[in-house]
C-alpha cells in the first residue's frame, strides 16, 4: 500500500475521491497532464493495492475510495509509535534521572523517530547496548520483564523478548555497523515474522540520539556527524589569543 502512495499522481488521485463518494475515469483524468491510459494505470495499481474499488455501469467506470486499507494503515502506523515511544519515555527517565530536565513527548506517528536526551553520548550508546539497560526501558507499556542479549560486533546478533502477561514477544537482529559511541546499524525483526526484517540506523551525537526508521526502502538513511558550532569556534579562537597575549 505504501509503495502505491509513493506516487505524487497516484496520491492526488486518492486526495480527489476523498472529497466525492464516486468520479468516473474520465472525471478523475480531468486535471492531470498526462494521457488516460496512463490514469488507468495509475488507477490498477491503486486497485490492486486495495486503496480504491472500481464499478462498471454500461460503458463507464466509477472509481470509490476504500476506507478499510487506509484505516488497517493507520494501525500499523500507530502501534510501532506507541512501542517506541513508551520505550523511549523510559529511556528519557532513565538517562535523565539526574537532570533537572522533563522528557521530551514523542511527535506524531511517523517512519523516522527522533528523540533527544540529556545524557553524553556514551550513556546513551550503552542504553542501545548493554542487557541490563536494555531490559529496563525496551518495550511498549504492559510488559512485565525484558530479557536482553548482545553479542556486539560487526555481525553478531541480539535477541530481546518481552514478557506481557499470558504472552511473550521476540525481537532479533544483526549487527551491521559499529562505531562506540556514535553510530550503530542493525536489523530488525519479530521471531513470529522474520520475513519482514528491516534496517535501523541510530546515530548518537552529542547528547543527542537520532532513530530512523525506513521499512519500505530497507535500507540505511544518511550518514551524519555532530559538528561544534560558529558561535563556540569563535569563542575559542577568542580566548586562545587572550591566552597567547
Amino acid at each position: 500500500m505504501f509503495s502505491a502512495l509513493a506516487d505524487p499522481t497516484r496520491r492526488a488521485l486518492v486526495a480527489r475521491l476523498e472529497q466525492e463518494e464516486s468520479l468516473t475515469v474520465s472525471e478523475l483524468a480531468q486535471p492531470f497532464p498526462v494521457s488516460l491510459p496512463a490514469i488507468m494505470k495509475h488507477l490498477d495499481v491503486l486497485s490492486d493495492a486495495g486503496l480504491i474499488a472500481r464499478s462498471k455501469s454500461g460503458r463507464t467506470v466509477n472509481c470509490q475510495l476504500t476506507a478499510a486499507t487506509m484505516k488497517s494503515a493507520m494501525e500499523w502506523l500507530h502501534r510501532y509509535e506507541r512501542f517506541w515511544s513508551a520505550g523511549l519515555d523510559r529511556l528519557s527517565a532513565i538517562l535523565e534521572e539526574d537532570e533537572a530536565m522533563s522528557t521530551q513527548t514523542a511527535t506524531k506517528p511517523s517512519l523516522t523517530i527522533k528523540r533527544r536526551f540529556n545524557a553524553p553520548p556514551v550513556k546513551v550508546y550503552a542504553a542501545w547496548t548493554n542487557p541490563e539497560m536494555i531490559a529496563r526501558w525496551f518495550g511498549p507499556h504492559g510488559v512485565e520483564r525484558v530479557e536482553a542479549e548482545t553479542d556486539l560486533r560487526v555481525g553478531g546478533q541480539y535477541h530481546i523478548t518481552m514478557h506481557v502477561p499470558g504472552d511473550q514477544h521476540d525481537v532479533l537482529g544483526v549487527y551491521r555497523e559499529i562505531v562506540p559511541n556514535e553510530k550503530l546499524v542493525f536489523t530488525w525483526a519479530w521471531k513470529s515474522t522474520p520475513e519482514r526484517e528491516i534496517a535501523r540506523d541510530g546515530h548518537i551525537q552529542a547528547g543527542r540520539h537520532r532513530h530512523h526508521d525506513d521499512p519500505a526502502a530497507r535500507k540505511v538513511l544518511r550518514r551524519g556527524r555532530s559538528r561544534p558550532s560558529q558561535h563556540r569556534m569563535d569563542r575559542c579562537n577568542r580566548q586562545a589569543r587572550k591566552t597567547a597575549a
